[in-house]
C-alpha cells in the first residue's frame, strides 16, 4: 500500500511538470453527496469517467466509518476502470489515461467521451467506441439490507448504433478499500477469501461483504450481485486479486489461485476485484444493460464468547417471488476452541427455507476462527404484512451460548398511480388521428416491476400500422414516471361514441388490475362565421355545425370569448335542434342539453350572434366537459371609411 501511494504521488507531480497547468485544471471531479456516502467521478480530461466511493457519515450508529474510502480515489479517481470488449478487442471506458499507460507499459485503446453530466440524483458519462455508445450512470440507491440510500447503483447502458450486430462484454474493476484497511477478507457465502480466487456464476452468492472484525467492525461494505426485483443479475464471474494484477490487464489475467493479495515489491495487501459479463451478441439498434450495487452493509451484532452477526434484507414486499439470502456469522472470541456447536435459525411463519439448513452442528470452531452460514428463503402463503424477527442461536459444550435477532418488514405491495388522456393530433378528409397517453407513476419507495398495459378499442377505432396493442414497462423505480402512448385512427364519418379502455397489470393481481376509460375528444362539430370579412362595429354570427349524420347529445358545452366580442343572442333551427339552456356570464356562453336529430348532411345546430368591438385577432374557444375541443380565430379589421359621392 505504501509503494502504491508513493507511485501515485510521484506520478501526479511528474504529470504536473510535463503537462503544466492544463492537466492540473483537469484534475477535478464531479461529486454527489448524501448523509451516508459520496460518489466522485473524474472530470478529466485525463481519466475522465473513472469513479470512487467514500463514506460521509456512514452508518449513523457508528463513528468509526465516517469519511472513509470504499473505493480508492484520492485526490482524484483513476485506479478503478471499466473495460468494454467489442468483437474481441478491449477498450477502456472514459478519457485517456497516462497514469494507466505508464503503469502498465502497454498501448491502450480508449473511447471518445461524448458528455458527462450531473443532476440531483445521478452522475452519468457517455463514451462512444465507433458505432457503440456506452453510458455509465452512478446514483444513490436504497440498500435492501439497510433501507437507506447508502449504496451506489453502478449501471452501464450499451447501445449498438451500427447496422450490424456486435459481440459486447464488460469488465468492471474496482480498487476496493475499507477505510485504512486494504486487506480485509472478502466474504461470499461460506467462504472467507484472503487470496486470489475466481468464482463463476454458479458459485456466487446474492451479495458479498467485507469487514475487518465481527466483534467490533470499523466499516462494513457490501456488493450486491443479484437483486431480481430490480433487474440486477450476477456477472458471469467474479475475480479477486491484487490491484496490480488487475490494473495491468484490461481483461484476462495470468490467474493463480491462492496468490497473495500483496503485490510484487510491496509488503501490504492491496485488494481489488473484477466483475465480468461475458460478450454477447447485440443486434443493431438494441441495448445491453448491466448493473451492480456497491456501498455500505449492515450486520446485526451480538458480542460474546461466541460473537454473532446476522444480515438479511430489512424489507421484503409481500408480493416478492424472489429468493432472499440470509447470512449468519459466528466468531470464536472466547479464547478456547468451541466443541459441538449447535447453530440454529429461527424464521417467521411467512418464510420458507429453499437452500441450506435451519439447524447445523459444527464439531470444532477454533479460537479466532469465523464461520459463515448462508441460507436462502422465499415467501410462502402464510405471509402477512408487518414487522417480524429472524433469529439465530449458537451454543457449544465449552463456551457460553449466544443468540441474536434481526427485524424484517414484510411490506404491502407498492401502489401504481396512473392517468390517461387522449387528444386529436391530426385531421384529414378521410381519417382523424388521436394520441392516447397513459402516465404511470410510482410514488412509493419500492420499485414496481413487470407492468403491462393493454389498449382495448371499440370497432370503429384502429391502431396505426406497426403500433402495438400491449405496452410494457419492465421496471418502474421509486419516485419515477413512465409514459406509454398509442396512435389511433378513425374514419371521419364514423367517430365512435364508445370509450377506449386500458387494462393495466403489474407484478401480480395483488398489486393492480385496473380498467381506465377515456372518451375521445369530439370532432363531430365545426365552427364557421357568417361573414368572410368582419370590421369593428359589425354584427355577425358564429355557427356551431354538426359534421356527421348521427344524433348528438351535448350536456355541457361552453364558448369562451375575449373582450373584442359582445354576445348578443342565439338562435336555433327547431327542425333539427331542441331549444337548449343558454346562459352568459364572465365572457363564457354556457349551453346545456343541446340535442340534434339525424341529419343527411352537415347543418347548423346553433347560431351565436355577436358584435365586433375592437380590431385585432379574436379567439373563440369551444369546450365540451371542460376540455378544449375547437378553436376559431377571427380577424377584426378597422372600420372602412365610406366617402361621399356627391
Amino acid at each position: 500500500m505504501i509503494m502504491k501511494y508513493i507511485f501515485k504521488k510521484t506520478l501526479f507531480f511528474l504529470l504536473i511538470l510535463m503537462c503544466t497547468f492544463p492537466v492540473v485544471a483537469g484534475e477535478k471531479s464531479d461529486t454527489l453527496t448524501n448523509e451516508f456516502i459520496k460518489i466522485i467521478v473524474n472530470k478529466g480530461p485525463q481519466d475522465q469517467g473513472r469513479f470512487s466511493i467514500e463514506t460521509t457519515n456512514g452508518d449513523p450508529l457508528s463513528l468509526s466509518d465516517d469519511n472513509q474510502l470504499l473505493i480508492y480515489g484520492r485526490p482524484t479517481p483513476w485506479t478503478s476502470y471499466t473495460t468494454i470488449k467489442i468483437d474481441g478487442k478491449n477498450y477502456i471506458f472514459g478519457g485517456p489515461s497516462k497514469k494507466t499507460q505508464r503503469r502498465t507499459g502497454k498501448l491502450t485503446t480508449f473511447g471518445e467521451v461524448v458528455s458527462q453530466e450531473k443532476n440531483a440524483e445521478s452522475l452519468s458519462t457517455v463514451v462512444k467506441f465507433d458505432k457503440i455508445s456506452v453510458t455509465q450512470t452512478l446514483q444513490f440507491f436504497r440498500s435492501p439490507t439497510t433501507r437507506v440510500k447508502d449504496a451506489v447503483l453502478i449501471s452501464y447502458d450499451i447501445q449498438n448504433l451500427d447496422s450490424t450486430k456486435h459481440d459486447i462484454g464488460l469488465r468492471l474493476m474496482l480498487d476496493t478499500k475499507l477505510g485504512s484497511n486494504d486487506g480485509a477478507p472478502f466474504r461470499i457465502g461460506e467462504s472467507e477469501i484472503t487470496s486470489e480466487l475466481e468464482l463463476d456464476k454458479e458459485r456466487l452468492a446474492d451479495y458479498w461483504m467485507t469487514f475487518d472484525s465481527l466483534s467490533t467492525p470499523n466499516i462494513i461494505a457490501q456488493g450486491t450481485l443479484k437483486l431480481g426485483d430490480l433487474q440486477i443479475y450476477p456477472p458471469d464471474k467474479l475475480l479477486l486479486s491484487n490491484w496490480g494484477t488487475l490494473v495491468d490487464n484490461p481483461w484476462e489475467i495470468d490467474y493463480k489461485e491462492g496468490r497473495s493479495f500483496i503485490r510484487t515489491g510491496e509488503n501490504e495487501k492491496d485488494t481489488a476485484l473484477g466483475l465480468y459479463w461475458n460478450p454477447q451478441s447485440v443486434e443493431p439498434s438494441k441495448n445491453l444493460s448491466i448493473k451492480t450495487l456497491y456501498g455500505l452493509g449492515e450486520i446485526t451484532l451480538a458480542p460474546g464468547e461466541l460473537s454473532l452477526g446476522l444480515t438479511a434484507p430489512k424489507e421484503i414486499p409481500i408480493n416478492s417471488t424472489e429468493e432472499h439470502l440470509i447470512m449468519a456469522y459466528i466468531f470464536n472470541s472466547g479464547g478456547f476452541d468451541a466443541h459441538q456447536s449447535q447453530l440454529e435459525f429461527d424464521l417467521p411463519k411467512g418464510l420458507s427455507i429453499t437452500q441450506g439448513k435451519l439447524n447445523t452442528t459444527h464439531s470444532i470452531l477454533k479460537t479466532g476462527e469465523t464461520l459463515q452460514i448462508p441460507i436462502k428463503v422465499k415467501l410462502n402463503d402464510a405471509i402477512e404484512p408487518g414487522l417480524f424477527n429472524i433469529g439465530f442461536r449458537a451454543q457449544s459444550t465449552t463456551l457460553e451460548s449466544n443468540s441474536i435477532e434481526r427485524n424484517i418488514l414484510f411490506s404491502a405491495p407498492p401502489k401504481l398511480s396512473y392517468k390517461i388522456s387522449t387528444k386529436l393530433i391530426k385531421t384529414s378528409p378521410v381519417e382523424n388521428y388521436y394520441l392516447t397517453t397513459l402516465t404511470l407513476s410510482n410514488y412509493s419507495h419500492l420499485p414496481i416491476k413487470r407492468i403491462a398495459a393493454s389498449l382495448r378499442l371499440p370497432k370503429q377505432l384502429a391502431l396505426v400500422s406497426l403500433e402495438e396493442k400491449i405496452k410494457k414497462v419492465p421496471l418502474l423505480e421509486s419516485n419515477k414516471q413512465e409514459k406509454l402512448t398509442w396512435l389511433i385512427k378513425t374514419p371521419v364519418e364514423s367517430l365512435p361514441t364508445q370509450s377506449i379502455r386500458v387494462l393495466i397489470k403489474s407484478n401480480s393481481n395483488k398489486v393492480l388490475i385496473s380498467k381506465l376509460k377515456q372518451h375521445l375528444p369530439t370532432q363531430r362539430l365545426s365552427l364557421s362565421e357568417s361573414k368572410e370579412s368582419i370590421e369593428k362595429g359589425d354584427y355577425f354570427y358564429i355557427s356551431i355545425n354538426q359534421k356527421q349524420a348521427d344524433p348528438l347529445n351535448l350536456e355541457n358545452l361552453e364558448i369562451h370569448l375575449d373582450k373584442k366580442l359582445r354576445f348578443i343572442r342565439y338562435s336555433v333551427n327547431p327542425e333539427i335542434t331542441n331549444t337548449p339552456n343558454v346562459t352568459y356570464k364572465n365572457s363564457v356562453i354556457s349551453i346545456d342539453n343541446l340535442k340534434s336529430k339525424t341529419l343527411p348532411f352537415q347543418n347548423s345546430l346553433l347560431k351565436l350572434h355577436f358584435k365586433a368591438l375592437e380590431k385585432g385577432q379574436s379567439n373563440i374557444i369551444l369546450k365540451i366537459n371542460n376540455k378544449q375541443s375547437l378553436e376559431k380565430e377571427i380577424t377584426i379589421k378597422e372600420k372602412t371609411n365610406v366617402k361621399s359621392t356627391n
